[in-house]
């Protein structure tokens, strides 16, 4: 089973957008083996651990490392179970060892769906560990928790302990599924194709589509900023998740329409934003709809569609033409 970071160009966003600005996992590896450039993502396997914090933050599931990314239980249906980091005398007894930093929000939507409700932790000292540098676990999980409070849900409960409880389960990594060469492209990190991955939703999606009402919070919260918004549709056609889009409102209209259940923070939307016209909120409810209306420019003749309450909407000619680039285009074809 190989541990050594594989990377999946077609998920990763360095590898379908060039002015992509993701280095969540070079920022997350606690030993600086991961690092994020204009060329793609450079792995130094000497520094690496394989401790899974880079597949635990990747917003796109594109790093696999041998299983470690995907723990399960070692049998279904249990309510509490429990793991062993490497550094603990039980860590490589009975089964393979797995480190707090690989437990991602993904992980913990696969813990609660698989109806996990306690996760008990045998952990050496984190403080003095080279891979427990700035551990975020608890905030991950008070945030998936907050997730789940919001839709009056059962919490997942994390709890450091001495000895397994009895009855629990062992988490250990999952098995690797067979590679998909033919679709499969390396940052170069390693010459092996990363497992395929399921057909199913992201567990974190299908949990956040649990629930009804305008109280419930989400992981990550795409806003339109009306005021900046040119229109273009850039945003909806770069996000691979579909998590922004253009649709039809109740009226016949066009409107920009957000799903921040199937947002996974990656952030391409806010990189194609020329206008710096979307943020990203953390742990919100969702953005209403951004109704559009049509705007004939007088300057090119093209009907195009602004946002409700821009105020671009009310200028004589439409956002390209107010830059200059039409006028731009045809000097340089005449030149």
């Amino acid at each position: 089973m190989s541990r050594t970071p594989v990377i999946d160009a077609d998920r990763c966003s360095l590898g379908r957008l060039a002015r992509a600005t993701c280095s969540a996992c070079a920022q997350a590896c606690p030993r600086a083996a991961l690092t994020a450039s204009d060329d793609g993502l450079e792995l130094d396997p000497s520094a690496c651990s394989s401790c899974g914090a880079c597949a635990a933050a990747c917003p796109a599931e594109a790093i696999s490392l041998g299983g470690i990314d995907r723990p399960v239980p070692d049998r279904r249906t249990a309510v509490e179970a429990w793991l062993a980091c490497p550094r603990h005398p039980l860590g490589h007894r009975g089964g393979a060892p797995l480190c707090l930093q690989a437990i991602g929000m993904e992980t913990l939507a696969r813990f609660w769906l698989s109806g996990l409700r306690r996760v008990a932790c045998l952990t050496a000292d984190c403080a003095t560990c080279p891979d427990g540098a700035g551990l975020p676990l608890d905030a991950r999980v008070a945030a998936f928790n907050a997730l789940l409070a919001s839709r009056g849900l059962p919490a997942l409960g994390f709890r450091s302990a001495l000895a397994p409880p009895r009855g629990a389960a062992r988490l250990r990594p999952g098995d690797a599924a067979e590679p998909d060469a033919a679709r499969r492209r390396m940052f170069g990190l390693t010459t092996a194709s990363p497992p395929r991955r399921t057909a199913l939703p992201p567990a974190l999606a299908r949990v956040q589509g649990l629930g009804e009402g305008t109280g419930r919070l989400f992981a990550d919260v795409p806003r339109i900023l009306p005021s900046a918004c040119t229109g273009c549709n850039a945003c909806t056609m770069v996000c691979p998740t579909g998590a922004i889009s253009l649709m039809r409102d109740q009226t016949g209209g066009l409107a920009y329409a957000t799903d921040p259940a199937l947002c996974t923070g990656c952030r391409l939307c806010l990189d194609v934003c020329s206008d710096t016209a979307i943020v990203l909120d953390r742990l919100a409810p969702a953005a209403d709809p951004l109704r559009l209306i049509a705007f004939h420019c007088p300057g090119c003749g093209v009907t195009t569609y602004l946002p409700e309450g821009s105020p671009q909407a009310e200028a004589d000619l439409c956002p390209v033409c107010r830059k200059g680039l039409r006028g731009q285009r045809l000097r340089h074809v005449i030149d």
